[in-house]
């Protein structure tokens, strides 16, 4: 049984195969806390750069099983993650826990049963993310909020308020959108 340790860190797997010809890992019943730049790194540099913005501040517990498709242009990986953990980081947004599924599957990533908890409340989701467009990934999510202290999350985003005081709840939809170009969002 394949392990992998580092110091605080452990990583087992009931199985890893490497095709050598068709440039493919095949990865079983995988499970640890192993940090994810770290695994990352491992995976390739596309990888480890696809991964930069989301930060755990440490390492989640996470279960692996699929393939990766380590071949020029590969396009037949098909990965399969249940991921739990926090305080949690990606761009503005700060959860101090969030579990969820990822899917990476070819040129898409799908994530799903996403929960967790930020500024005293409780957010959920999904999403979706089509890597297919070679110069923008399209995208699109679903998520709610309920109990959020309103002044951290305005500070967390904005870093100011006016003294903001209350709690909110609600729901926000983001049917196609492009990363990086916020005015091409739309939703509800």
């Amino acid at each position: 049984q394949p392990q992998i340790q580092r110091v605080g860190e452990r990583g087992t797997a009931s199985g890893v195969a490497v095709d050598l010809l068709a440039k493919i890992v095949t990865i079983t019943n995988a499970f640890g806390n192993l940090e994810p730049h770290t695994v990352a790194r491992a995976i390739g540099r596309k990888a480890k750069e696809a991964l930069l913005p989301y930060t755990f501040d440490s390492p989640p517990t996470t279960r692996v099983n699929g393939m990766v498709d380590y071949s020029k242009g590969g396009n037949n990986t098909d990965l399969h993650f249940e991921v739990a953990g926090g305080p949690f980081h990606w761009r503005s947004f700060h959860l101090d826990q969030i579990m969820g599924n990822i899917d990476w599957v070819r040129r898409s990533l799908t994530l799903t049963n996403v929960s967790g908890q930020a500024h005293g409340g409780r957010v959920a989701g999904h999403a979706h993310f089509d890597f297919v467009p070679s110069n923008s990934t399209v995208f699109a999510f679903q998520t709610t909020a309920a109990g959020v202290d309103l002044n951290a999350f305005i500070l967390s985003y904005f870093q100011r308020s006016n003294k903001l005081e209350g709690r909110f709840s609600g729901e926000l939809i983001v049917t196609n959108a492009l990363i990086g170009q916020t005015n091409s969002w739309f939703g509800y």
